[in-house]
């Protein structure tokens, strides 16, 4: 038996109430996170899980490898994050997404994504930049073996809401780990220094 239009209706509401519920949870997490390792679980893993999709993937636009640097020199294992990726430009990024750097939903086409989203088997994806001021700092992928999941004729605005927080709380945390950084080192020969010592 089909469903009447006010059914329908009802239905999704229900679905959208939903998603919006957990849109805010990981919205709140995201903005509480105080570290990379906290906020790329949440970006890379939750983001996932969450809502279903087969594949996640960060790429982080470091042209002077300066991102890699702090990283590291925090004592991240970027071993630890395969889905996380480092490009030397912006301009490929440009490339792929909607013009003003907009979300941009679109059929997985192996040859045009498939370094962008390297997991088998895709279906559909949505690029979300990641902006700051009007610079672009990166692009989060996420990727469904539904080819229908992330047709470009659906809504983006709750795509775009989160890529304007992750943008938010990943230049947050990274000037947080730089601000550390500076105080464990010192400014002219990048040695640690006493304060490091005394917190090891």
């Amino acid at each position: 038996m089909s469903s009447t239009p006010f059914e329908q209706l009802l239905e999704n509401a229900r679905h959208n109430e939903l998603v919006m519920s957990k849109m805010q949870a990981l919205e709140m997490a995201l903005i509480s996170a105080g570290d990379f390792p906290q906020l790329l679980g949440l970006l890379l893993d939750d983001i996932q899980s969450e809502f279903a999709l087969d594949s996640v993937h960060l790429h982080w636009v470091d042209p002077q490898g300066e991102v890699q640097a702090l990283l590291c020199g925090g004592g991240l294992d970027l071993d630890e994050y395969p889905r996380l990726h480092f490009i030397p430009s912006q301009f490929p990024l440009t490339h792929l997404l909607n013009p003003g750097l907009r979300t941009r939903l679109c059929a997985f086409q192996p040859g045009q994504h498939g370094e962008w989203l390297p997991d088998e088997g895709m279906g559909s994806l949505a690029l979300l930049p990641l902006v700051r001021q009007g610079h672009l700092l990166g692009c989060l992928v996420l990727g469904s073996r539904d080819p229908q999941r992330f047709d470009p004729t659906l809504s983006t605005d709750f795509l775009e809401r989160l890529a304007a927080i992750a943008g938010v709380c990943l230049e947050n945390v990274y000037h947080h780990e730089q601000i550390k950084r500076l105080g464990l080192t010192d400014a002219l020969t990048g040695v640690h220094n006493r304060r490091y010592f005394d917190q090891r």
